[in-house]
Formats: C-alpha cells, sequence, structure tokens
C-alpha cells in the first residue's frame, strides 16, 4: 500500500509541471500538517497537485494536506486543507493524505 500512495505522490508531482518550479515545494506522501492558522473553507480538488496549486496562489498559505477519496471520514475526502504557521507534522505515518510545504514563506 505504502508503495501506491509513494507512486502516487510521485505522478501529482509530475502533474504540477512548470509551475511546480515557480514556488519550491515537496510532496510528503502519507503526511499531514496542522498549522496556527487555516484558510476555510476547505475546498474539495481532484489532486495533491491541485491543492498545492490552491496554496501557491494565497499569499499568506505556507502548507498544505489534501486527503484522498480514501480518507477515513466522509467530510474530508478530497478536501484541501490550507494553512499558515505550522503548528506540527506527521511525516510518513498518515495514510490516504499527502502535504506540502511552500519554500520561502
Amino acid at each position: 500500500m505504502r508503495g501506491w500512495m509513494i507512486a502516487l505522490s510521485a505522478a501529482c508531482a509530475i502533474a504540477a509541471g512548470p509551475a511546480a518550479a515557480q514556488s519550491s515545494s515537496r510532496f510528503l506522501a502519507s503526511s499531514s500538517l496542522t498549522f496556527h492558522e487555516y484558510f476555510e473553507p476547505f475546498p474539495r480538488v481532484n489532486s495533491a497537485a491541485a491543492c498545492r496549486s490552491r496554496c501557491v496562489a494565497i499569499r499568506r498559505c505556507t502548507g498544505w494536506t489534501w486527503y484522498f477519496d480514501l480518507a477515513e471520514w466522509n467530510t474530508l475526502r478530497r478536501a484541501c486543507v490550507l494553512g499558515s504557521g505550522l503548528k506540527d507534522a506527521q511525516i510518513g505515518n498518515r495514510y490516504n493524505r499527502t502535504s506540502g510545504f511552500i519554500a520561502g514563506r
């Protein structure tokens, strides 16, 4: 299962294409970030790349977490959680989600 998520994360990074070069960011598979400030409401998007793009478009956004269709809670499926001021990071042990930081913010 972990290999599948890593492959999905890599595919999302490739799909981001040239836009990814504009604001440096990594896709962190099986990860979840919490923030001191959130930008609500949380939009529903079809990919981690789309969630990342939304974060890049908001000047104050420093990170994001995107929940897969397989997320445990129906309310979080395909949710794009955007925030600022990192509070906590769970890297590599939060399945059905992908996160990322926007470098330089």
